[in-house]
């Protein structure tokens, strides 16, 4: 993915998080800094790393929660349902 990004990298045209890092990673000329040299990309990948993984969890957290205060509460179950017949039908 980062390979891609940096292939793919165009200075006018950052879409994503990986592409502003890339921006600041191949503009700083600060030896020291974390962003310059290998250390920089490696940084990028704990950094992405680290996103997927508190999202990941963030979320099926969130859902089981959610699930779980559905099943105790009627009212939360018929309303759910209703949109679900709305938005998807109730056939499928």
């Amino acid at each position: 993915l980062i390979k891609t990004h940096l292939e793919e990298y165009n200075e006018s045209k950052t879409e994503d998080f990986i592409d502003v890092y890339l921006h600041k990673h191949l503009k700083s000329k600060d030896g020291s800094s974390s962003f310059t040299g290998a250390e920089g990309i490696a940084n990028l990948r704990t950094s992405l790393v680290d996103l997927f993984q508190a999202g990941t969890e963030t979320t099926s957290t969130t859902l089981v929660w959610s699930l779980l205060f559905m099943t105790k509460d009627l009212q939360i179950q018929e309303k759910l349902q209703e949109e679900v017949d709305r938005i998807i039908g109730p056939h499928r």
